[in-house]
């Protein structure tokens, strides 16, 4: 988006601090860091999700299909894949650029959607649906893991769910690096 007065044209696009941000959350999904994320590799965080939380046939089933929908949409933006994450980084660039406020909602129904879908519990997310997230991305240091959770203050061991999602969009929406950061912090202790 382009709003030209006179001679001068502004541009709206993240700045560089949110683009690490974006290539951090990149580097999340592709725990195996196999510098591209497929279709197959989704499908098969989702089989490990469900064996880790150990879903039932249903339950996986619809997980599944929330996911895939979610996935495509927020990372492969429809397209087939892989997705570097240089192509990773310039769609969410380019969605945020055409509208951020609309950008900021997305990322919000987003994160609300997969800790929903990941909160087996019902509860809010417990510390084992935390590190059985995270491992099932590919991520195995759970010393770690467990760190980043209890960063969060959880509550009676349980982390509500709107702390979990705000922490979570503030991560991949706000361009201000002055404001304090949890999971950009949590990432970066080496999760």
């Amino acid at each position: 988006m382009a709003y030209c007065f006179r001679l001068i044209c502004i541009i709206i696009m993240a700045n560089d601090y949110l683009k690490r941000k974006w290539g951090m959350w990149f580097k999340v999904i592709d725990g195996q860091q196999k510098h591209r994320i497929s279709h197959e590799d989704m499908t098969d965080i989702e089989n490990k999700f469900a064996i880790l939380s150990h879903m039932d046939a249903e339950q996986r089933k619809r997980m599944q299909e929330i996911l895939d929908n979610l996935v495509n949409e927020n990372v492969f933006y429809g397209k087939p894949g892989p997705v570097s994450k240089d192509e990773f980084i310039e769609m969410q660039n380019e969605d945020f650029k055409t509208d951020k406020d609309n950008y900021i909602a997305k990322r919000r129904h987003y994160f609300t959607v997969l800790f929903e879908t990941m909160n087996v519990s019902g509860n809010g997310i417990t510390e084992e649906e935390f590190v059985n997230t995270f491992r099932s991305v590919g991520h195995e240091n759970i010393s770690l893991i467990k760190q980043f959770f209890h960063s969060y203050n959880p509550e009676e061991g349980v982390l509500p769910l709107s702390i979990l999602i705000n922490s979570w969009v503030q991560f991949t929406t706000c361009e201000d690096s002055s404001k304090p950061d949890i999971v950009k912090a949590g990432l970066e202790s080496g999760v």
